[in-house]
């Protein structure tokens, strides 16, 4: 049989926003920007709308994984705001 991929952007637009395989097609997304260095920005700007989802969908993310995803987000936001008080 054929396996067939789908860009990430074809499976986001073809399920509802929340569910879960939008969640892992974005991670994967979000990973692509911050591992390729081609944009980490973008890359945090998508984990922050996947915590988003989260209350509503905790099954989504182990206990460990959304710890690390959070850990990973706060220091980007006292990254930011530490170049924001150098600017």
């Amino acid at each position: 049989f054929i396996i067939q991929s789908l860009p990430v952007s074809m499976i986001i637009a073809k399920n509802k926003p929340d569910s879960y395989d939008v969640f892992v097609s974005r991670d994967t997304e979000a990973k692509i920007y911050f591992q390729g260095k081609e944009n980490p920005l973008k890359a945090v700007s998508i984990w922050e709308s996947m915590m988003d989802v989260l209350p509503a969908h905790p099954d989504y993310l182990a206990a460990k994984d959304v710890i690390q995803h959070e850990q990973f987000l706060a220091e980007r936001v006292l990254t930011r705001i530490k170049l924001a008080s150098l600017g």
